[in-house]
């Protein structure tokens, strides 16, 4: 849920630069196991691609897209549960278990967010999507930021630094070595002052420490795999994603960003889930 300094200042851009903009759902299966999917339109434009609705947020303007993950995932429910009883029960033990936890379990889920970004490049490059993955009201959401074109990015900073600032717990997969420095120094270029948070707990540290000689190696699919017992199909890798962005731009074709917007949510889903299985105390010697 927004806060309702966001809800105000959301209300009061949008009435004075113009409408939302709602998008149609673009249909698109969360799940796992997409083969087999029937051809497409070689040349579909965003509003066909996406749903969610223009924020205008200065310096520019910006695509808001926001789910609740029942409408993404089948198991959303029992998920949450999962979620709730595993930190109900795994908090007394962590200081002898695992004391790197400490400082996350010290805070309520209700004040964690998982962040992962999609960038056109691994250095001096725009930032064009920012996905976040939080628990409110009962019920954990998806909500991505993205930039239709270069001009959007200075925009998704602003708005994400006080969003950020909405939370006291930041959770990403090897978001301390690139996420995180990487927002930092983008939003230095707009004057976005994005403030450490209280805690940031790196899952893929973690995850080496817990599963490190027991797997072929710790990346995040790599986990989605063993960790998570599923694969995915018809995912865009990660490498081709600058090029498929780039060229949205140049042509408007958004078939191949509507793949990114999933791969990052995706992302996102893996990585909570990840960390589920380590709060669990999940062991890879008996994967």
């Amino acid at each position: 849920m927004l806060s309702e300094e966001l809800r105000r200042r959301i209300s009061e851009m949008n009435r004075t630069a113009g409408r939302q903009h709602p998008l149609p759902s673009a249909g698109r299966p969360w799940d796992a196991g997409m083969a087999g999917r029937p051809s497409r339109p070689r040349h579909l434009s965003l509003e066909e691609m996406v749903q969610g609705e223009e924020l205008v947020w200065p310096p520019s303007r910006f695509l808001r897209i926001e789910k609740p993950l029942q409408e993404l995932c089948r198991t959303a429910d029992q998920f949450m549960d999962h979620y709730r009883s595993s930190l109900r029960q795994r908090e007394s033990r962590l200081s002898e278990e695992n004391p790197d936890f400490l400082p996350l379990v010290s805070h309520p889920l209700s004040s964690w967010i998982f962040l992962d970004i999609e960038t056109c490049g691994l250095t001096n490059s725009p930032v064009f999507l920012v996905g976040l993955f939080y628990y409110r009201d009962g019920q954990f959401r998806v909500e991505q930021l993205l930039a239709r074109d270069y001009g959007e990015e200075a925009a998704i900073l602003h708005y994400l630094a006080l969003r950020l600032a909405e939370f006291s717990a930041l959770l990403t997969f090897n978001g301390k070595s690139f996420d995180w420095p990487f927002l930092v120094d983008r939003g230095s270029i707009y004057g976005a002052v994005l403030n450490d948070p209280g805690v940031h707990f790196d899952v893929l540290h973690a995850a080496r420490k817990r599963w490190k000689g027991a797997l072929p190696n710790c990346k995040l699919q790599t986990l989605e795999q063993h960790v998570c017992g599923r694969r995915r199909y018809g995912d865009i890798p990660g490498a081709l994603i600058p090029e498929a962005y780039h060229h949205f731009v140049k042509t408007g074709n958004a078939l191949q960003l509507r793949d990114i917007v999933h791969h990052n949510a995706l992302d996102l889903f893996t990585t909570s889930e990840v960390t589920l299985h380590l709060l669990s105390g999940g062991d890879a010697s008996s994967l």
